[in-house]
């Protein structure tokens, strides 16, 4: 309830049930199922074990009193000198109580306490900056009813980015435990070329369900994505890119950057296109800082550039990220026009899965679907037939 909620149905809920309840909530009001209602009314009408003082929840019996006010500390998002100060304590005595919170809880870090005290608003701001990869680390020790809570607070984008960084198993789970509008967002906001990573590796009619809730746009970017050949590079590419004209100033290239650069998968590189979209050139965005606003970017073209083909092999791409010491290329379709470009965080994925898979192959197994780590000793090593 403290995250939003306004009512509480279980599953089995007839359709009549449901239909009163959204009505209800669009009123204003709260809404229960006659079960959930009933335990709330136990709930509240129990005695309360001490008057004098709040009871400590079930959840954190294992708790001293000393360590339960640490931990509402913490939910608030005091550090360990502003929790020391408002005790009286030395700073040595509020770190080993922290880390003797942590470990009755069973978790490893703040944030991951922040959400067993259930301060979901606190949560979200002490996660605000921490890199998508860390909270993820961070959200994959937590219940998962516990992580929905926690996807669904978070910004939008800080939500899609932490969730391209869970195994593919953990974002499976994930979604089937989510609303269908949570899902529908994090799909949304998701980087197309993460998303299409994500879409096919799952069964064809999971995949179509979850096409069904992007937006028509994002839904035709995904489509168009998947429709290229499994290990081409159209499957690894992004339509997130800034492309300008040869005709425009410095000045006007910048405001444009200003302007749309935040939806760029990346702005080391600006890419020229003629009036046709076809790619005539690329600059490094140092070009265009210490260029004279004034300036045309014809004046900075040299009309030497390397591209790929959406229809080129992923192996291909590895090859030209090394030659050519690029952080992303630019994709065309045979006509030349500029559809997309491939960065190299995916290449480096594509290139550590063939790894792993000729690791696999030299010990004496196949190429297998699953972790190379969480492969069992037997099945790892079984056997080849001979030839």
């Amino acid at each position: 309830m403290r995250a939003g909620a306004r009512g509480y149905l279980l599953k089995d809920a007839d359709k009549d049930e449901v239909v009163r309840a959204i009505v209800a909530v669009e009123r204003g009001e709260a809404i229960f199922s006659p079960a959930i209602a009933q335990r709330m009314i136990q709930y509240f009408s129990a005695p309360s074990t001490s008057p004098s003082k709040k009871s400590q929840p079930d959840e954190f019996s294992e708790l001293t009193e000393r360590e339960l006010e640490i931990l509402n500390l913490i939910a608030k998002g005091d550090n360990n000198n502003t929790i020391a100060n408002k005790l009286s304590l030395s700073i040595k005595t509020v770190q080993n109580y922290v880390s003797s919170i942590l470990t009755k809880l069973q978790v490893t870090d703040r944030a991951q306490a922040i959400v067993r005290a259930r301060d979901y608003t606190q949560l979200r701001d002490v996660v605000r900056n921490w890199p998508p990869g860390d909270l993820a680390l961070a959200l994959t020790d937590l219940p998962l009813e516990e992580q929905v809570v926690v996807f669904r607070i978070l910004p939008r984008k800080d939500a899609a980015a932490t969730f391209e960084y869970l195994s593919i198993e953990q974002q499976e789970a994930l979604l089937k435990a989510m609303a269908q509008e949570d899902v529908a967002s994090l799909l949304n906001e998701m980087a197309p070329d993460d998303r299409t990573m994500f879409l096919e590796e799952l069964p064809a009619p999971v995949t179509r369900q979850l096409l069904a809730l992007l937006t028509p746009e994002e839904r035709a970017i995904a489509s168009t994505l998947l429709g290229y050949p499994e290990s081409s590079i159209g499957r690894l590419m992004t339509p997130a890119y800034i492309a300008v004209e040869e005709h425009w100033t410095i000045q006007q290239v910048l405001d444009f950057i200003r302007e749309h650069g935040q939806d760029s998968e990346t702005l080391n590189v600006i890419y020229i296109v003629d009036d046709q979209g076809r790619l005539i050139d690329d600059l490094r965005i140092r070009e265009l800082l210490l260029a004279q606003p004034s300036k045309r970017v014809a004046d900075l073209m040299d009309r030497r550039f390397v591209s790929l083909k959406a229809t080129d092999d992923q192996a291909g791409a590895i090859i030209e990220f090394r030659e050519h010491d690029r952080t992303a290329l630019p994709v065309t379709d045979t006509a030349g026009i500029l559809i997309g470009i491939v960065t190299i965080d995916d290449v480096l994925d594509v290139a550590e899965a063939r790894t792993t898979g000729e690791i696999q192959r030299i010990g004496g197994s196949e190429a297998l679907d699953e972790p190379y780590m969480d492969i069992s000793f037997r099945r790892c090593f079984r056997s080849v037939p001979d030839g």
